[in-house]
């Protein structure tokens, strides 16, 4: 009988970015973190934000609506994260926030597809996130490893997370991580203005984790693990690929029958010919072994030698088997074929020679993700008789495969792929590569233009698109309109400082596609600091905006200040707003004179401040000078 908890039960084993993975243990505070994705959608970046920052649970979509909380959490994250994502992979927002030129700083896109002449994407999808409690010093270190990007996607995914501080840690283990956060570090564009942060954040990072080795915790079957960063063409020489030896991935023809995985289930929502078709050479025949190979349909019917429901038995979810998505699902290698719900779990479980393997991460079962993307996977081992891939079947399927209740269904080599397809899937590759070729034929200027600025783009005679493609692009905020993108110059006037960013918003129109994404270009000509401090003006402009940021600024308690904000605001706190200060907002500015570190807070109130404007805004300047008179006059008497 199998020992420990559900490793995968659809119906018990749920998690979220906020409750299980960024969350912070009781007692500390996020000290620093480097995340990994290949696509990204800025309001879900914003909402990660506020369990990073104070721990707090919130609904992506509500909390959304808290434009100073937000602006909180963003102010006190953004010098302590780094998000590297593929270039031209951000998903168009579905509603505009000043709040988005403010994340272009802790963002880092990465272009490989010329690395070598072959094309590749950068497709990990990982944290490794520091945490500190300042009472006692300790540090607590969290490596989480997924198959679910940045993006509001509801789709079926799977993660696994590793933490310092366990019983069994593994000094030896994480040393591959910590070759990955080099390889991160040296991605960083050495021209981008926060390369010097970037890359001190990763070390520092680093530093904490040879500190605090990652292990295993006591809970569930595994007694071993490895971390496997793969380079694919980007770091050829860089280090042996670790699946080699793998018998499911192995190139090998002459393994012997007991060499051979006796159960193997492969889980990937894209599948190569190639690798298909090893997979199931691989395996060896015997009564009772668990064989299922569980994708998308159409990824299945696209192979032209599909094997056999005898050899690989092949499943896929169910239509309405998961809640339906929000927005455009975020996928992995490709632009996905819509539907309700979607499979985007990667996950490979075999056994052999009395042990079970269970490999799961970011990486498809493609030529592209095994041998040339950028991927990380995490590989856990143990005893066949406490899982197997009979136990993995079960907690998919259910005790019945065939009964109603299993949200997958069997699918037939025999079926019928539709024809058009093939020319759609065709139209959203040659979208896609326009996106790519764009990010690396185009630079933008800023320049003074009467009492704003003007954005001037410069785009290289190298982009030319394939196909019948027609591009445009604009950048992310301001009033203007759209431009056909093509070689030459483009100026877009009209801008104010907050809405100067790197963001511009980039459609590619196929015959039966469109494609749009937010592409990071380097900008020339932007004040940051100046910038920053009119975007986050803009963000509390509104009518008490400022006070409900000054009184999370000074709070005790994050939490429940935002939510007395939102009851105030709910029950009609327009009609209070005429108060030159919150309640309780005084208090707290005398209680934060006589702390160590206040000042930093006293600084960015000041700044703020020199934004506003009217009555009320003028004495709360007039009262923080004063408070700073007092925390100097302190500090020079210790």
């Amino acid at each position: 009988m199998r020992k420990g908890p559900a490793v995968l039960d659809l119906r018990a084993n749920r998690i979220g970015y906020a409750t299980h993975l960024l969350l912070p243990p009781d007692g500390f505070r996020l000290e620093r973190a480097v995340a990994t994705t290949y696509s990204l959608d800025l309001e879900t970046l914003l909402a990660s934000l506020l369990p990073l920052a104070f721990g707090i649970v919130s609904d992506e979509r509500e909390s959304f609506r808290d434009g100073a909380l937000l602006l909180r959490a963003l102010h006190k994250a953004a010098s302590r994260l780094t998000v590297f994502y593929q270039a031209g992979q951000i998903h168009a927002p579905r509603r505009d926030s000043a709040l988005f030129p403010l994340l272009d700083q802790m963002l880092v896109p990465v272009d490989l597809s010329r690395r070598n002449g072959v094309s590749l994407a950068f497709h990990p999808k990982t944290w490794t996130v520091e945490y500190k409690n300042d009472s006692t010093g300790e540090t607590f270190c969290r490596f989480s490893v997924l198959s679910r990007n940045l993006t509001f996607d509801t789709s079926l995914d799977v993660a696994a997370t590793l933490e310092s501080g366990t019983d069994r840690r593994r000094t030896r283990e994480t040393k591959p991580l910590l070759d990955f956060l080099s390889f991160l570090a040296s991605l960083v564009p050495k021209k981008s203005p926060h390369v010097r942060e970037h890359v001190r954040r990763i070390g520092q990072l680093s530093k904490s984790l040879r500190e605090n080795p990652l292990g295993l915790g006591e809970s569930g079957p595994w007694t071993d693990f490895d971390i496997l960063p793969l380079y694919g063409t980007a770091g050829r020489g860089r280090a042996e690929h670790p699946l080699r030896d793998d018998p499911l991935f192995s190139g090998r023809e002459d393994l012997r029958a007991e060499e051979k995985p006796r159960d193997a289930v492969v889980v990937s929502p894209f599948l190569s010919e190639s690798v298909v078709c090893r997979i199931a050479n691989r395996i060896r025949k015997s009564d009772g072994a668990a064989v299922a190979l569980v994708t998308r349909p159409e990824s299945f019917f696209a192979l032209k030698d599909r094997p056999s429901p005898e050899t690989l038995p092949t499943w896929a979810l169910k239509n309405d088997a998961v809640s339906p998505p929000s927005g455009a699902n975020a996928d992995a290698e490709e632009e996905e074929i819509p539907r309700d719900s979607d499979l985007h779990a990667k996950l490979y479980l075999w056994r052999r020679r009395g042990e079970t393997t269970l490999l799961l991460g970011s990486m498809n079962a493609t030529e592209s993700g095994l041998d040339r993307n950028v991927e990380m996977l995490v590989r856990l081992r143990c005893d066949p008789y406490s899982f197997g891939g009979g136990d993995l079947l079960r907690e998919l399927f259910g005790k019945n495969p065939d009964g109603p209740d299993n949200p997958f269904e069997r699918i037939s080599a025999d079926d019928p792929l539709a024809a058009e397809e093939a020319g759609k899937e065709r139209d959203r590759k040659q979208a896609q590569d326009a996106v790519r070729a764009f990010c690396r034929c185009a630079t933008g200027r800023a320049e003074p233009d009467g009492g704003g600025f003007s954005v001037v783009l410069s785009i290289s005679d190298k982009f030319a698109p394939s196909g019948e493609v027609r591009c445009s692009i604009r950048p992310l905020r301001g009033e203007v309109a759209e431009e056909d993108a093509c070689p030459g110059v483009l100026r877009f006037p009209g801008f104010s400082q907050a809405d100067l960013s790197e963001f511009f918003v980039f459609s590619a129109v196929t015959p039966s596609c469109t494609v749009s994404r937010i592409v990071q270009l380097p900008v020339e000509g932007i004040d940051w600091q100046k910038r920053d401090s009119a975007a986050a003006a803009a963000v509390v402009n509104e009518s008490g905006g400022w006070k409900d940021y000054l009184g999370l600024l000074f709070s005790d308690d994050v939490f429940w200040t935002a939510v007395e904000q939102r009851n105030r605001r709910v029950a009609g706190g327009a009609a209070r707003s005429s108060a030159a200060l919150p309640p309780g907002l005084y208090e707290q500015m005398l209680r934060a004179v006589a702390e160590d570190g206040a000042g930093a807070a006293f600084a960015e109130a000041v700044s703020l401040m020199e934004n506003q404007t009217g009555s009320d805004a003028e004495r709360v300047r007039r009262l923080l000078s004063l408070f700073l008179e007092s925390l100097s006059a302190g500090r020079k008497r210790q």
